[in-house]
């Protein structure tokens, strides 16, 4: 169990944080991508050989893997995970303590549609997770096509 003094005091700036670096990241990758699409496509000879055309597939559905968690992690930017219950707020405090059976209700509610915001950012999160494993493989596999051609 933690501390309090061990505790993130902002979870969501800290997760916006790591969001934002992780988006950075995958930015520059997809302009390395770019940059040897282009030196390959450019080539004198052009793309000729069956190690070539493996290169440019695998760049391009990389390229798409990177758009697409571009995407999920501009999702991700958009939330606060400090606000998933918000929005039932108003129907307990309007409804107050006097119909407990419409204050529970008004509680579930909320606790449903914080539980539905949890699971969009879990899936989310795996979702992310799954693009970034792939997008390392297809990556470790154009390079070792870069090294074979050089030697």
């Amino acid at each position: 169990m933690q501390d309090q003094d061990e505790q993130i005091k902002d979870p969501d700036g800290y997760a916006t944080k790591k969001t934002t670096t992780a988006g950075l990241v995958d930015v520059s990758l997809f302009t390395s991508n770019i940059s040897q699409l282009v030196t390959i496509t450019r080539s004198e000879g052009g793309v000729n050989t069956a190690q070539e055309w493996t290169r440019v597939v695998f760049l391009i559905i990389c390229m798409v893997l990177q758009v697409a968690l571009m995407f999920i992690l501009g999702y991700q930017r958009s939330q606060n995970i400090n606000r998933l219950g918000e929005g039932a707020n108003e129907i307990t405090t309007t409804l107050g303590a006097a119909n407990l059976r419409n204050y529970e209700k008004a509680i579930m509610a909320k606790k449903l549609k914080r539980d539905k915001k949890e699971n969009k950012l879990n899936m989310s999160n795996y979702a992310a997770t799954t693009l970034s494993t792939l997008m390392v493989l297809f990556n470790i596999i154009i390079a070792a096509l870069v090294w074979e051609t050089q030697t």
